[in-house]
Protein backbone atom coordinates (compact mmCIF):
# COMPACT_ATOMS: atom_id res chain seq x y z
CA UNK A 1 0.00 0.00 0.00
CA UNK A 2 2.99 2.25 0.35
CA UNK A 3 4.05 1.71 -3.30
CA UNK A 4 5.35 4.90 -4.90
CA UNK A 5 4.22 7.02 -2.03
CA UNK A 6 5.58 8.61 1.04
CA UNK A 7 3.90 7.86 4.36
CA UNK A 8 3.05 10.55 6.81
CA UNK A 9 4.77 12.67 9.34
CA UNK A 10 8.36 13.09 10.24
CA UNK A 11 9.96 14.49 13.34
CA UNK A 12 13.05 15.80 15.16
CA UNK A 13 16.72 16.49 14.40
CA UNK A 14 18.50 16.28 11.02
CA UNK A 15 22.18 16.54 11.93
CA UNK A 16 23.50 17.04 8.40
CA UNK A 17 21.43 20.16 7.80
CA UNK A 18 23.18 23.53 7.94
CA UNK A 19 22.65 25.67 11.03
CA UNK A 20 20.36 28.59 10.32
CA UNK A 21 19.59 31.48 12.65
CA UNK A 22 16.00 30.91 13.82
CA UNK A 23 15.41 34.37 15.33
CA UNK A 24 12.14 35.74 14.06
CA UNK A 25 11.38 32.45 12.25
CA UNK A 26 7.72 32.27 13.13
CA UNK A 27 7.01 35.83 11.96
CA UNK A 28 8.73 35.06 8.66
CA UNK A 29 6.93 31.75 8.37
CA UNK A 30 3.48 33.26 8.89
CA UNK A 31 4.12 36.13 6.49
CA UNK A 32 5.14 33.64 3.83
CA UNK A 33 2.29 31.22 4.47
CA UNK A 34 -0.38 33.90 4.62
CA UNK A 35 0.85 35.30 1.33
CA UNK A 36 0.78 31.94 -0.43
CA UNK A 37 -2.07 30.09 1.18
CA UNK A 38 -4.44 32.77 2.42
CA UNK A 39 -7.23 31.39 4.53
CA UNK A 40 -5.64 27.97 5.00
CA UNK A 41 -4.09 29.01 8.30
CA UNK A 42 -7.24 30.73 9.49
CA UNK A 43 -9.20 27.49 9.65
CA UNK A 44 -8.64 26.01 13.10
CA UNK A 45 -11.32 23.66 14.37
CA UNK A 46 -13.24 22.77 11.25
CA UNK A 47 -12.68 21.16 7.88
CA UNK A 48 -9.63 22.62 6.12
CA UNK A 49 -9.74 23.98 2.58
CA UNK A 50 -8.42 21.62 -0.08
CA UNK A 51 -5.32 23.40 -1.33
CA UNK A 52 -3.98 20.45 -3.30
CA UNK A 53 -6.50 20.07 -6.11
CA UNK A 54 -6.56 16.69 -7.84
CA UNK A 55 -2.90 15.81 -7.26
CA UNK A 56 -1.69 13.45 -4.56
CA UNK A 57 -2.22 15.07 -1.20
CA UNK A 58 -2.01 14.79 2.54
CA UNK A 59 -5.32 14.29 4.34
CA UNK A 60 -6.63 13.29 7.76
CA UNK A 61 -9.20 10.94 9.26
CA UNK A 62 -10.33 9.87 12.71
CA UNK A 63 -10.28 6.08 12.98
CA UNK A 64 -11.43 3.46 15.50
CA UNK A 65 -9.49 0.22 16.11
CA UNK A 66 -11.56 -1.69 13.53
CA UNK A 67 -10.83 1.07 10.97
CA UNK A 68 -7.05 0.99 11.41
CA UNK A 69 -5.01 0.68 9.34
CA UNK A 70 -7.20 2.60 6.89
CA UNK A 71 -7.93 0.84 3.61
CA UNK A 72 -7.42 1.96 0.01
CA UNK A 73 -5.20 4.95 0.82
CA UNK A 74 -1.87 5.42 -0.91
CA UNK A 75 -0.17 5.67 2.49
CA UNK A 76 -0.94 6.30 6.12
CA UNK A 77 0.59 7.42 9.39
CA UNK A 78 -0.62 7.82 12.96
CA UNK A 79 -0.46 10.60 15.54
CA UNK A 80 0.66 8.89 18.76
CA UNK A 81 0.50 10.49 22.20
CA UNK A 82 2.24 8.90 25.19
CA UNK A 83 -0.75 9.41 27.48
CA UNK A 84 -4.35 10.54 27.45
CA UNK A 85 -5.12 14.16 28.20
CA UNK A 86 -5.36 15.13 31.85
CA UNK A 87 -6.75 18.25 33.49
CA UNK A 88 -3.20 19.61 33.61
CA UNK A 89 -2.43 19.25 29.89
CA UNK A 90 -5.75 19.09 28.06
CA UNK A 91 -5.11 22.52 26.50
CA UNK A 92 -1.88 21.20 24.97
CA UNK A 93 -3.69 18.19 23.49
CA UNK A 94 -6.31 20.52 22.04
CA UNK A 95 -3.62 22.71 20.45
CA UNK A 96 -2.06 19.67 18.76
CA UNK A 97 -5.46 18.61 17.46
CA UNK A 98 -6.26 22.09 16.16
CA UNK A 99 -2.97 22.18 14.26
CA UNK A 100 -3.71 18.73 12.84
CA UNK A 101 -7.21 19.75 11.71
CA UNK A 102 -6.05 23.07 10.29
CA UNK A 103 -3.06 21.78 8.32
CA UNK A 104 -4.64 18.64 6.87
CA UNK A 105 -7.91 18.62 4.89
CA UNK A 106 -10.47 15.99 5.80
CA UNK A 107 -10.62 12.90 3.61
CA UNK A 108 -14.18 12.60 2.33
CA UNK A 109 -16.07 9.62 0.84
CA UNK A 110 -16.11 11.26 -2.59
CA UNK A 111 -12.37 11.88 -2.72
CA UNK A 112 -9.93 9.49 -4.41
CA UNK A 113 -8.22 7.61 -1.57
CA UNK A 114 -5.57 6.20 -3.89
CA UNK A 115 -4.13 9.69 -4.24
CA UNK A 116 -4.07 10.47 -0.53
CA UNK A 117 -1.47 10.10 2.21
CA UNK A 118 -3.68 10.06 5.28
CA UNK A 119 -2.77 10.75 8.91
CA UNK A 120 -4.89 8.98 11.51
CA UNK A 121 -6.03 10.44 14.81
CA UNK A 122 -7.09 7.26 16.68
CA UNK A 123 -10.36 7.27 18.64
CA UNK A 124 -12.05 4.58 20.73
CA UNK A 125 -15.25 3.83 18.82
CA UNK A 126 -16.58 3.67 15.28
CA UNK A 127 -19.49 5.89 16.28
CA UNK A 128 -17.10 8.63 17.39
CA UNK A 129 -14.91 8.27 14.30
CA UNK A 130 -17.84 8.44 11.90
CA UNK A 131 -19.25 11.50 13.64
CA UNK A 132 -15.92 13.34 13.56
CA UNK A 133 -15.34 12.47 9.90
CA UNK A 134 -18.50 14.21 8.73
CA UNK A 135 -17.60 17.34 6.72
CA UNK A 136 -20.13 19.38 8.70
CA UNK A 137 -18.74 18.30 12.08
CA UNK A 138 -17.85 21.17 14.41
CA UNK A 139 -15.79 21.39 17.59
CA UNK A 140 -14.15 18.12 16.59
CA UNK A 141 -11.09 18.50 18.78
CA UNK A 142 -12.95 18.41 22.08
CA UNK A 143 -14.42 15.01 21.21
CA UNK A 144 -11.21 13.79 19.54
CA UNK A 145 -9.16 14.49 22.66
CA UNK A 146 -11.75 13.07 25.07
CA UNK A 147 -12.10 9.86 23.02
CA UNK A 148 -8.45 9.37 22.05
CA UNK A 149 -7.48 5.70 21.68
CA UNK A 150 -4.25 5.33 23.64
CA UNK A 151 -3.99 1.59 22.91
CA UNK A 152 -3.55 2.15 19.16
CA UNK A 153 -1.02 4.89 19.83
CA UNK A 154 1.03 2.72 22.18
CA UNK A 155 1.09 -0.13 19.65
CA UNK A 156 2.54 2.22 17.04
CA UNK A 157 5.22 3.45 19.45
CA UNK A 158 6.11 -0.13 20.41
CA UNK A 159 6.44 -1.07 16.73
CA UNK A 160 8.97 1.73 16.25
CA UNK A 161 10.91 0.68 19.34
CA UNK A 162 11.02 -2.93 18.16
CA UNK A 163 13.12 -1.66 15.27
CA UNK A 164 15.57 -0.11 17.71
CA UNK A 165 14.35 3.46 17.22
CA UNK A 166 14.55 5.93 20.07
CA UNK A 167 11.20 7.49 20.91
CA UNK A 168 12.18 10.10 23.47
CA UNK A 169 10.52 13.27 24.69
CA UNK A 170 6.93 14.00 25.57
CA UNK A 171 5.72 13.79 21.97
CA UNK A 172 3.26 13.41 20.43
CA UNK A 173 4.83 11.46 17.59
CA UNK A 174 3.76 11.13 13.99
CA UNK A 175 4.94 7.70 12.91
CA UNK A 176 5.14 6.12 9.48
CA UNK A 177 7.00 3.28 7.81
CA UNK A 178 7.91 2.43 4.24
CA UNK A 179 7.39 -0.04 2.77
CA UNK A 180 4.49 -1.15 4.96
CA UNK A 181 5.11 -4.83 4.50
CA UNK A 182 8.44 -4.32 6.28
CA UNK A 183 6.97 -2.77 9.44
CA UNK A 184 8.71 -4.26 12.44
CA UNK A 185 11.79 -5.29 10.44
CA UNK A 186 15.15 -3.60 10.02
CA UNK A 187 14.45 -3.13 6.30
CA UNK A 188 11.91 -0.34 6.76
CA UNK A 189 12.61 3.39 6.76
CA UNK A 190 10.83 5.11 9.65
CA UNK A 191 9.71 8.71 9.63
CA UNK A 192 9.31 10.10 13.12
CA UNK A 193 7.50 13.34 13.73
CA UNK A 194 8.33 14.61 17.22
CA UNK A 195 6.46 17.60 18.59
CA UNK A 196 8.30 17.51 21.94
CA UNK A 197 10.00 20.87 21.39
CA UNK A 198 6.90 22.66 20.09
CA UNK A 199 5.32 24.73 22.85
CA UNK A 200 2.69 26.80 21.04
CA UNK A 201 -0.12 26.25 18.58
CA UNK A 202 1.79 28.27 15.99
CA UNK A 203 4.84 26.00 16.27
CA UNK A 204 2.72 22.86 15.99
CA UNK A 205 0.96 24.29 12.94
CA UNK A 206 4.27 25.23 11.32
CA UNK A 207 5.51 21.63 11.51
CA UNK A 208 2.21 20.15 10.32
CA UNK A 209 1.94 22.54 7.39
CA UNK A 210 5.52 22.11 6.23
CA UNK A 211 4.85 18.40 5.98
CA UNK A 212 1.61 18.81 4.05
CA UNK A 213 2.92 21.45 1.65
CA UNK A 214 6.60 20.61 1.14
CA UNK A 215 6.73 16.84 1.64
CA UNK A 216 3.38 15.26 0.83
CA UNK A 217 2.65 17.40 -2.23
CA UNK A 218 6.05 16.69 -3.83
CA UNK A 219 5.96 13.38 -5.77
CA UNK A 220 9.59 13.87 -6.84
CA UNK A 221 10.76 12.40 -3.53
CA UNK A 222 8.70 9.22 -3.85
CA UNK A 223 10.10 5.90 -4.98
CA UNK A 224 8.15 3.06 -6.63
CA UNK A 225 9.28 0.70 -3.87
CA UNK A 226 8.76 3.16 -1.02
CA UNK A 227 10.45 6.37 0.01
CA UNK A 228 14.19 6.44 0.64
CA UNK A 229 16.13 8.07 3.45
CA UNK A 230 18.43 9.85 0.99
CA UNK A 231 15.63 11.63 -0.88
CA UNK A 232 13.92 12.60 2.35
CA UNK A 233 17.07 14.02 3.91
CA UNK A 234 17.70 16.12 0.82
CA UNK A 235 14.14 17.44 0.97
CA UNK A 236 14.35 18.15 4.71
CA UNK A 237 17.58 20.10 4.21
CA UNK A 238 15.89 22.32 1.64
CA UNK A 239 13.09 23.02 4.12
CA UNK A 240 15.61 23.83 6.86
CA UNK A 241 17.52 26.15 4.54
CA UNK A 242 14.32 28.05 3.85
CA UNK A 243 12.66 28.13 7.25
CA UNK A 244 15.50 27.78 9.74
CA UNK A 245 16.74 25.59 12.56
CA UNK A 246 13.44 25.46 14.43
CA UNK A 247 11.94 23.38 11.63
CA UNK A 248 15.10 21.25 11.64
CA UNK A 249 14.21 20.11 15.15
CA UNK A 250 10.88 18.83 13.88
CA UNK A 251 12.18 16.30 11.38
CA UNK A 252 14.20 13.10 11.44
CA UNK A 253 14.53 10.06 9.24
CA UNK A 254 15.58 6.71 10.60
CA UNK A 255 17.02 4.09 8.30
CA UNK A 256 18.86 0.92 9.19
Amino acid sequence: MWHRVLPLMLGISFAAAAEVNAEGLLDHWFDDMLKNFGDTLATIDGASPDIFGEQEKATRIFAAPNQYPPKDYAAYGILAFRANASEADVAWHLDICKAYVSALPLSTPKSDKSKQMVTVWPVKTTVTANALNKPAATDVCKSAVENYDLDLAQKAIRSARLQGREIDGRGPFLLAWSPTDKIGSDQAVILIGDFSDATTYEENLAIMTRWAVDIESDPSIWDPQGFTAEKLRHKIKSIVDRYGSYIEKAFKVKAS
